[in-house]
């Protein structure tokens, strides 16, 4: 077993960043599935789409982990919120082995800024660097993504 030096570090600057807001409040299950799928549609996605999976309904916390298929992301309910979804897709992106460290650190503000916005980024990268925890350079270019488009008549 390795030592994730940086985990509570990490937990403490996630509760700085987003604790209180509506991006760790609960959401629909399949809310995050689309997050999840148009984070996976980013150009600079390494890989294929990560399956996400409900935990257990007992599962008290959310994991990213290795399958005999791959990989797949499991949320647990108490959890099913835009946070913990970005916080484990960021573990996909960086590597399982990555732990919490730089490299997860940079993956979670580059997924953040795309699927959340950028307000969203900079409040996890300073809440990082208030943290102490410092992130490499940008190796990808993370935007927000677009506003989905909505097609056809709208009730008002």
């Amino acid at each position: 077993m390795t030592l994730d030096a940086d985990r509570s570090q990490v937990y403490a600057a996630e509760e700085a960043a987003f604790g209180g807001t509506t991006l760790d409040s609960i959401t629909r299950f399949e809310h995050l599935e689309r997050l999840a799928l148009q984070a996976m549609s980013l150009p600079w996605w390494p890989g294929p789409v990560v399956p996400i999976v409900a935990a257990r309904a007992d599962a008290r916390s959310s994991c990213a982990r290795s399958t005999t298929d791959g990989l797949e992301i499991r949320l647990a309910a108490p959890q099913w919120t835009p946070v913990t979804l970005t916080h484990e897709l960021a573990h996909v992106l960086a590597g399982l082995t990555a732990g919490h460290g730089a490299g997860f650190r940079r993956a979670h503000v580059d997924i953040v800024t795309s699927v959340l916005g950028t307000e969203a980024g900079r409040w996890l990268l300073d809440a990082y660097v208030a943290h102490g925890l410092p992130l490499p350079r940008a190796e990808r270019v993370a935007e927000p993504m677009p506003a989905p488009r909505v097609d056809g008549p709208i009730a008002l």
